[in-house]
């Protein structure tokens, strides 16, 4: 992850960043992993028949 987002950091910013996943994460790694858990168990909920109009909702905003 660290050499990815170096990577994509460079190419939008012009520079590389360096971090330590054991230290501070940057707060776009955070970001993208609180979004894959909610994204997860809305799936979740829908693969699992327990879908709902805020459900569906909730599916809207993070498309």
């Amino acid at each position: 992850s660290q050499a990815i987002f170096g990577s994509l950091n460079s190419y939008l910013n012009g520079s590389g960043v360096y971090f330590s996943i054991w230290e501070q994460p940057p707060q776009e790694l955070i970001n993208l992993y609180k979004y894959n858990l909610i994204r997860k168990g809305i799936t979740d909920k829908i693969l699992g028949g327990k879908y709902s109009k805020e459900t569906e909702q909730y599916w809207n905003i993070i498309r």
